[in-house]
């Protein structure tokens, strides 16, 4: 029992060790990005580029035919991948970092004038919609003298017939209304008062 418990703190500590270190490498790695200083103006993107290989040694791959893009800007002592995006500021790109030191930029076109001032909505604004207007409901006045209508037939339309007579009442059978005694008579299954 002891000999499970020592291998499985060894096997934690090992775990937190190794985590540990390798949070501690992620860190070291983008704080050692290279540091830039250059300035280009209206300079053919190909040539900036082959500055920053030249101070940093890091090599780039870039579609020829953005290669005479016109950049300008004025790096000083800015990170690699910061100054980069400040000389892409007019393009729609993306950036690829490879192990060795070599970075592919995939440009896409250029980016519209206003668009790097933050997220656009593709989506229309939204048209206020007229309301229908809600179908009156007409109210019956109610009378404070007693209904001969129960709540049910009030609610149903009237008969054509009137309501049944005294003839047609005495037909119906007596029938149990909900398990409650009810001596009054049911007509067509529904009670009648």
């Amino acid at each position: 029992m002891k000999t499970i418990f020592y291998l499985a703190i060894g096997i934690w500590i090992v775990a937190a060790l190794g985590l540990s270190g390798g949070q501690s490498f992620a860190l070291q790695e983008t704080t050692q990005d290279p540091l830039i200083s250059i300035t280009a103006v209206n300079q053919p993107l190909g040539e900036v580029l082959d500055q920053i290989t030249g101070e940093t040694g890091y090599q780039f791959n870039l579609d020829s035919k953005w290669e005479d893009h016109r950049v300008s800007a004025t790096l000083n002592q800015i990170p690699l991948e910061r100054g980069l995006k400040r000389l892409l500021r007019s393009l729609n790109y993306s950036i690829i970092w490879e192990s060795d030191n070599t970075v592919t930029i995939v440009v896409y076109g250029k980016s519209e004038p206003g668009r790097d001032q933050g997220a656009v909505s593709f989506a229309p604004p939204p048209q206020e919609v007229p309301a229908e207007p809600e179908p009156a409901l007409e109210v019956e006045p109610e009378d404070e003298q007693p209904s001969d209508r129960s709540e049910t037939e009030a609610l149903e339309p009237p008969s054509v017939g009137g309501p049944p007579s005294i003839e047609e009442s005495e037909e119906a059978e007596p029938a149990d209304a909900g398990g409650q005694d009810s001596d009054e008579p049911v007509e067509r299954g529904r009670m009648v008062e």
